[in-house]
């Protein structure tokens, strides 16, 4: 019965779960190489970001001193889930080394990076006209570019 639904879904929606594999094979890829480089930091902007971050938390404020940087919401969003890592960590006894705080950075901008998958694709269908390419193929290799485009692995 299930599987029945999912064939008439497949079939009724195929651009739909074309994305949804793609975006999951994304997904895997930004994971792979969120752990690209460790123990070295080798990526440009992550050690201002997490050390900007770390201060908020351990200041236990979020005004930032720094505010030259265009990814404070990036900072802020980090500091956040640095004291809810650091609040479960105290819980089990524990405390979390520097590279902790720089692999949840990068597992943050995992997610954000994932999430833009779909929506370049659905963005992209909307915008093309029907009578020059389908929509569904459009969303499609636009998901495809966005998930394996080097820039943004």
């Amino acid at each position: 019965m299930m599987l029945q639904r999912i064939r008439r879904s497949m079939k009724e929606h195929p651009a739909g779960w074309m994305i949804g594999l793609i975006t999951l094979l994304g997904f895997v890829l930004r994971v792979i190489h969120a752990f690209w480089g460790f123990p070295l930091l080798l990526l440009g902007d992550e050690v201002a970001i997490v050390d900007n971050a770390l201060d908020l938390v351990e200041r236990g404020s979020y005004l930032s001193y720094v505010y030259n940087r265009p990814d404070q919401f990036e900072i802020k969003c980090c500091a956040l889930i640095f004291a809810i890592a650091r609040w479960i960590a105290s819980l089990c006894g524990t405390t979390l080394a520097q590279w902790h705080y720089h692999l949840m950075a990068r597992l943050y901008t995992v997610c954000f990076g994932t999430a833009l998958i779909p929506m370049t694709g659905i963005l992209a269908g909307k915008m093309v006209r029907r009578d020059s390419i389908s929509p569904r193929v459009t969303a499609c290799m636009a998901s495809f570019l966005m998930a394996f485009c080097v820039l943004f692995v």
